[in-house]
This record gives structure tokens, C-alpha cells and sequence, in this order.
């Protein structure tokens, strides 16, 4: 898992690269990065699958 939800906050793991798939996908806004992130919207690239996103392991 990559992101993390708790009680007391959330967080990225280590094997995050930044990509921002999850703020970016969440379908309810529930991730911000920072207070930069609350009033903007969201992209998703029309041409990149959510399945073509999801890691393997």
C-alpha cells in the first residue's frame, strides 16, 4: 500500500513516488497535498487507465 489512512492522520508510504495518482483519482477529494491542493481540481489523463496504475506485487 502506498498511502495510508488513520485516526490521527495519513501519510505516503515508502514506496511512493510522488506521482499524485491518488489525490488526483480520490473520488471524493478526501486527499490534499498541503493546503495548496483544497480549492483546486482534479485530472485524470483520458489515455492512462485506473488498472494501468495499479501495482502488483
Amino acid at each position: 500500500m502506498i498511502f495510508y489512512f488513520s485516526a490521527t492522520g495519513n501519510s505516503w508510504g515508502e514506496d511512493c513516488t510522488e506521482c499524485l495518482a491518488c489525490l488526483h483519482l480520490c473520488p471524493v477529494q478526501a486527499i490534499q497535498y498541503g493546503k495548496g491542493t483544497e480549492s483546486k481540481g482534479r485530472y485524470k489523463n483520458p489515455n492512462v487507465s485506473i488498472d494501468e496504475m495499479k501495482i502488483n506485487k
